[in-house]
């Protein structure tokens, strides 16, 4: 049983064992005996609370990266929410025990305790070493293939996620420690903006050639083909690297992809019709 569960249980029996040992104490005290201890952890409930609430996200997004039928689109998006929460030392933990029913109840970073907060800390730095300093380090933005953050800008799902890449990228280079032995140092906005624009082109030019490795295959599929498709030009924008037609559905993300993008889906067929036939007033006025 791992950590995230082994709490969960004992934050689940945390009143029946409090009773059953005070009954404990009690019968002792009755019958003259000495008394027994009470629970060696009744004053860390708070603190094993906060740590749940680390734990229990970290946990999800372990699971679910590892599914078979997992989607990387879901699992980049899962891990860029834990970033821009639990990952975030600057923001609050949200309580992971009370039920969808109770208003949620957060922990500011004011109130947490020394093992949450370093809980934290170490968490942060790992995801950083293994994953988000792909963002951050020249040398792996030259170096990194960036195949996850192309998939999630080509999916007709999430073609407007440019934006929130950017945002995370940016994140990540200003809470970005310099040097570890005056934490307080951060990168200037300049640096911060090179290495936004450096990340961004990076991935833009790796959809490029990926463009072009799909215009090669589809010259070669046009010799058979009476209408051959037709891929948009080349230019700097990401919009135009991402106009790829749609060979897959549109798959149904989590609820972490939804609460990411904070866009709703466009599903009315009547207000689509309605921006068409606008359109084409537009255009016959």
């Amino acid at each position: 049983m791992g950590l995230e569960k082994v709490i969960k249980r004992l934050l689940g029996k945390w009143d029946q064992v409090e009773d059953w040992l005070q009954e404990r104490i009690n019968k002792a005290i009755r019958e003259r005996k000495a008394v027994p201890e009470g629970l060696p952890i009744a004053d860390d409930k708070e603190t094993l609370l906060q740590l749940y609430g680390l734990l229990n996200p970290t946990a999800a997004f372990n699971t679910k990266s590892q599914k078979e039928c997992s989607n990387q689109v879901d699992v980049l998006l899962t891990v860029f929410r834990l970033r821009i929460t639990i990952l975030d030392e600057t923001q609050p933990i949200k309580d992971k025990v009370r039920s969808p029913s109770e208003p949620p109840l957060y922990y500011q970073v004011n109130n947490l305790t020394r093992l949450a907060k370093a809980t934290r800390a170490l968490l942060a730095k790992a995801f950083h070493k293994n994953f988000f300093c792909r963002n951050t380090d020249p040398a792996r933005i030259r170096d990194t293939s960036y195949i996850p953050e192309m998939q999630m800008l080509l999916h007709p799902s999430s073609k407007t996620q440019a934006n929130n890449l950017a945002k995370i990228v940016k994140l990540c280079n200003e809470q970005l420690i310099i040097d570890p032995e005056q934490p307080h140092l951060r990168l200037d906005e300049q640096s911060v903006a090179r290495n936004v624009a450096s990340v961004k082109a990076a991935v833009m030019n790796r959809l490029r050639a990926l463009k072009l490795d799909i215009a090669k295959g589809t010259a070669l599929g046009s010799r058979t083909s009476t209408h051959p498709r037709q891929l948009p030009s080349s230019d700097n924008s990401f919009a135009s690297m991402l106009e790829f037609p749609s060979l897959q559905p549109q798959a149904v993300f989590s609820e972490d992809l939804m609460e990411f993008t904070e866009e709703a889906a466009v599903t009315d067929v009547s207000e689509m019709c309605t921006k068409l036939e606008s359109k084409k007033n537009l255009i016959g006025g």
